[in-house]
Order: structure tokens, then C-alpha cells, then sequence
């Protein structure tokens, strides 16, 4: 403990075994302000927002709080659903568009992709939805992107930590290493060279951001949306009082140039978000606006 102290709070942070961060500002919270309201003892809590104050009344919370679900365009609602399934769905539209709505990174996207992606074939342009995709295994990522691209490609670099418990108990650094994750690359029933809009937010998180680098890295789709969420790969997970939890990365990532994303997240080529008027109306505009880019490109 003297000598932790004698180091300085600031070095004893940056040698914390299991975790990549080096900065102490270098610190993000996701969906906290519900876990606070569950937790307080408050009947009636006042929330401060620029927009003006507004109360939540925890004794008739199911009465005063909606759930709004997913927003759709008119063009997704008469769509040809090809295959819908918990990870992933595919859609065709009227005027032959193909949308791949990656929901997650499980295992199981390969086969459902690959088993159904013939119905996809001949259409003019893709879309491949991932805001909603908070990660699991790069093995999905890659069989993904394998549809767009007719050689290997990396999902980005990604570094961890060092740990030896004689090590760190002596004071002596656990320094960051880099883990060579060679590229990959499947090969799905057809690979295809037309156009590809890439949807992505704040949610589109860990493995999802390596697929977004994949389609970056050469320059392969066009990205709509907000910035990715700006973390990593294998978080540590415990629980909090009151049945809340929280995650620490215990990696760091980078693009395949070297550029620190984390806490910052991927950027789109063109900013654009759903609105609380288009929740209240069940529009997602940032599918319509993907909609009617990829139509520009193929000509529709």
C-alpha cells in the first residue's frame, strides 16, 4: 500500500492489471441515469435537462413511461422478408435492394446468412444495418464482409495487457501487447461488387466495430448515422447493488492506421439520427435516408 501511494494515484491507475486505460478521464457511462432512478428511494425525481426540467414518478412508473420500439420505413413494411431470425434479417425491397440487418455478432449469422443470401443475388445495391449491434465474435463480422469483398480483410488492431500476479505485486509494469489477429475471410455462396450503405449509431459496439473498420479499411460502403460507441473487445463484467451491472474493456483498439477510437467511436460519411418525432411517428429516418442513397448510386 506505501509504495502504491508513493507512486502516485495516476500510476497506480495505469497499471491496474486487467485494463487497457491509461487516461483517468478516458471514462464512459451507458444507460446510468435509469439505473440511478431504480435505485434511489425517491418517490418523485426532477431531471435537469437544456430542454427544461421533467419528473419521474417511481410508485406509477409503468403509467408514466412508454415503450417506443424499433421505427420503420414504408418501403422496409412491404418488403420481401427473406429471413428474419433473433441475430439477423434479411429483407428485399420492391425495387430490388437488398438489407441485411446484422442485430449481433453471434456465430450462428454465418450459416443464416450464407443459407439464405441466394435470394439476394441479383439485386442492385445492399444495405447492412448495424446500429443495433452491440458485438459478440469478429467469426460473424468476418463471414459478413465476406460477402463484399473477394480477399482477406482485417478488423482493425487491438491491444491488452499483460498480466503476471508476481509481477504486479512487486510494482513491475504489465504492459500493453498487441494480439495478431491474422485476416480472415469465408467464402459465402456469391460475392458481390455492387454498392453497399453501411447504417450505424451509438449502440454499434466491440465486433461490430471491427466490421465497420473491415468495410473502411478499402473504402467498400458509404456509412450513415452517428458515431459508433467507441469501445473494445472481451469486457469484464460484475454486478452493482440494486441489480445493475457494469463493464470494464480490457482491451484497446485501433484502426488498421493506427487511430485510438475508444470513447470516441468510428465516424459516419454522413451524420443523421432518429428524432423523437419520428419515435412518436414510427419513422426511422436514417433507413430512409439509406434508402434513398443507395438508390442514387444504382440508378433507382
Amino acid at each position: 500500500r506505501d509504495r502504491s501511494v508513493s507512486r502516485g494515484l495516476g500510476d497506480v491507475y495505469k497499471r491496474q492489471p486487467l485494463t487497457w486505460h491509461q487516461n483517468m478521464a478516458s471514462l464512459f457511462s451507458f444507460g446510468l441515469l435509469g439505473y440511478v432512478i431504480g435505485c434511489t428511494k425517491h418517490e418523485v425525481i426532477k431531471i435537469s435537462t437544456d430542454k427544461g426540467d421533467f419528473y419521474v414518478d417511481n410508485n406509477c412508473r409503468g403509467d408514466t413511461a412508454q415503450h417506443i420500439g424499433t421505427p420503420e420505413t414504408p418501403d422496409l413494411v412491404t418488403a420481401n422478408p427473406v429471413f428474419l431470425s433473433d441475430n439477423l434479417d434479411i429483407v428485399v425491397s420492391k425495387d430490388n435492394i437488398g438489407v441485411i440487418i446484422f442485430k449481433s455478432c453471434q456465430n450462428d449469422v454465418k450459416d443464416c446468412l450464407y443459407n439464405n443470401v441466394g435470394a439476394l443475388k441479383n439485386c442492385k445495391g445492399f444495405i447492412v444495418d448495424v446500429r443495433r449491434n452491440t458485438g459478440g465474435g469478429d467469426y460473424s463480422c468476418s463471414a459478413v464482409a465476406s460477402l463484399f469483398f473477394d480477399h482477406p480483410v482485417e478488423g482493425g488492431k487491438c491491444f491488452t495487457r499483460v498480466h503476471n500476479a508476481w509481477e504486479f505485486a512487486n510494482c513491475k509494469n504489465n504492459d500493453l501487447i498487441a494480439l495478431h489477429d491474422p485476416p480472415k475471410r469465408f467464402t459465402p455462396p456469391f460475392c458481390t461488387d455492387k454498392p453497399v450503405v453501411v447504417l450505424m449509431g451509438g449502440c454499434t459496439a466491440s465486433a461490430a466495430e471491427s466490421f465497420i473498420i473491415m468495410m473502411k479499411n478499402e473504402q467498400r460502403a458509404f456509412f450513415i448515422g452517428e458515431n459508433s460507441a467507441g469501445t473494445t473487445g472481451q469486457p469484464m463484467i460484475n454486478s452493482l447493488p440494486g441489480g445493475g451491472s457494469y463493464a470494464v474493456c480490457t482491451q484497446k483498439g485501433l484502426t488498421n492506421e493506427g487511430v485510438d477510437y475508444n470513447n470516441i467511436g468510428l465516424e459516419p460519411d454522413l451524420y443523421c439520427h432518429i428524432t423523437l418525432e419520428d419515435y412518436q411517428k414510427n419513422y426511422d429516418r436514417v433507413m430512409d435516408k439509406g434508402l434513398e442513397y443507395i438508390r442514387k448510386l444504382t440508378g433507382n
